[in-house]
């Protein structure tokens, strides 16, 4: 069985920019600490506005905030969320099961990552790919 979908279909289905959610307790787009992710994203490639799309999400140093912020995510379709503290790597776990969550090593620690599942090489740069990890 054959399936042929329109070509204006096939077009939109292409064209479509990831969506990266970035949930910190601080400014991110701002923060040198996170310079070595941004910058592997776009040795891969990934240019923001071009190739993907970065939303970034503060909780303004209110840790209360991380909830609403995940939801925020899954109403923006992300495709990745990329969390920087375990209370805000919790909160998107609680929200999804299907959107990958990156996190730093502190989930590991708090035993909220089941299993250590390193992102594939080269799939950041060497400075964050020792202390990014997927929830799995």
């Amino acid at each position: 069985m054959v399936f042929i979908l329109p070509i204006a279909i096939q077009a939109q289905m292409v064209s479509r920019t990831p969506r990266l959610c970035f949930v910190t307790f601080d400014r991110a787009d701002r923060d040198e600490r996170f310079k070595p992710f941004f910058d592997g994203l776009r040795e891969l490639g990934y240019a923001d506005g071009q190739t993907i799309t970065i939303d970034y999400l503060p909780a303004d140093g209110a840790a209360e905030r991380f909830p609403a912020l995940a939801t925020e995510c899954l109403h923006r379709q992300a495709d990745i969320i990329v969390v920087t503290t375990t209370p805000a790597a919790q909160a998107a776990k609680k929200v999804t099961d299907r959107v990958p969550i990156v996190t730093t090593p502190s989930a590991i620690r708090s035993r909220l990552v089941l299993s250590r599942v390193l992102l594939g090489l080269g799939a950041i740069s060497p400075g964050c790919r020792r202390s990014m990890e997927t929830l799995v």
